[in-house]
């Protein structure tokens, strides 16, 4: 667990040191980054579960609000185009290997469930790589290989906002809220798994 500790610590400092958020963002990615070189720690979560493809509440802030999840995902698993509503995010690839789609908007945003999107960057994300995501910066992922693990930072409780799921081919946009965008709605809580280092 210390791993886990000195990367919440870490976290933590990143918003202590009160810089941009553009600052924060890049220390938060660091950590993720220094997580990801320790193999054990999801499993004093108790993950990965034989079989279970699921996404799990590993922490989350009581001061600051950002949340820690870890996600087991399996071969072919598709999440669609979507966006982090106002919120930042980190992706870390914890294992597997997951093809990250980075789109940016061009329409003007005027009509409601209407949505133009250009690709910017298509890359293959693999065991030890980060990711980081600007509020309003739009991806898709798709995974491959079984039982890939990736460990994400949220700035804040998806489950607080609003934010958009696209299809570039018919440039419609949906609102939803919540973590899931791959047909996973629910999202299990370990965190009294980590209670004891805090």
């Amino acid at each position: 667990m210390s791993a886990f500790r000195n990367f919440v610590g870490a976290v933590k400092d990143a918003y202590n040191e009160g810089r941009s958020e553009e600052w924060l963002l890049f220390r938060a990615s660091d950590a993720v980054g220094e997580l990801l070189q320790d193999k054990s720690f999801l499993k004093d979560f108790g993950l990965p579960i034989a079989g279970e493809y699921q996404t799990y509440l590993l922490y989350k802030d009581p001061e600051r609000g950002f949340i820690v999840t870890a996600s087991t995902s399996r071969d072919k698993l598709y999440r669609p185009p979507h966006d982090h509503g106002p919120t930042w995010a980190v992706y870390g690839v914890y294992s597997g290997q997951i093809q990250m789609t980075r789109y940016k908007r061009v329409d003007d945003r005027r009509v409601e469930g209407y949505a133009e999107l250009d690709q910017v960057a298509d890359f293959a994300a693999r065991g030890g790589m980060v990711d980081a995501i600007m509020p309003g910066g739009i991806h898709e992922l798709r995974y491959g290989g079984d039982a890939g693990i990736s460990v994400i930072v949220r700035s804040s409780d998806p489950a607080e906002f609003l934010r958009g799921r696209y299809n570039p081919a018919e440039k419609k946009v949906e609102m939803f809220r919540g973590v899931s965008t791959g047909g996973r709605h629910e999202i299990v809580d370990l965190r009294e798994k980590a209670e004891r280092i805090f």
